[in-house]
């Protein structure tokens, strides 16, 4: 694997793709923020969702396993995280904020031919958030 990324950094080509047998949580994980860190560079995304996104991740990676090959992330994983969530007394919308991004990661590796199959992710289903009625005023 070394020489195969010497190779092909002295030839001026970047960085070589991990192969997908190969492909780790962590190093999937970076390799979306590392594309959303050039979106934030480009202005299509803002810093604070960048951040959001990083955190979210960060303490997701660290619950599945960093270690964890992606080729081997089943869709209980993700289950078992958003109850690992709602056990912590996370509320409904920080819980769907975090789903969401994990979500994301997976779409996005799907969409950009880094990953083959994932984990089916409309199984995962967000909180049920309560509507809360605004307090309004009135001339009294």
């Amino acid at each position: 694997m070394y020489h195969q990324q010497a190779s092909s950094l002295h030839a001026g080509q970047g960085k070589p793709a991990v192969p997908k047998a190969s492909l780790t949580l962590k190093a999937l994980c970076n390799l979306y923020l590392d594309y959303q860190s050039r979106q934030v560079t480009v202005g299509e995304i803002k810093y604070p969702h960048y951040y959001d996104q990083l955190r979210y991740l960060k303490a997701f990676v660290q619950q599945i396993s960093p270690d964890k090959l992606v080729s081997e992330i089943r869709t209980v994983d993700i289950q078992h995280y958003r109850t690992k969530l709602i056990e912590d007394g996370k509320a409904a919308a920080t819980i769907n904020n975090r789903l969401r991004a994990v979500k994301a990661v997976f779409h996005w590796a799907r969409d950009n031919e880094v990953i083959d199959r994932g984990p089916n992710l409309k199984a995962v289903k967000g909180m049920k958030t309560k509507k809360v009625e605004r307090q309004t005023f009135t001339p009294r």
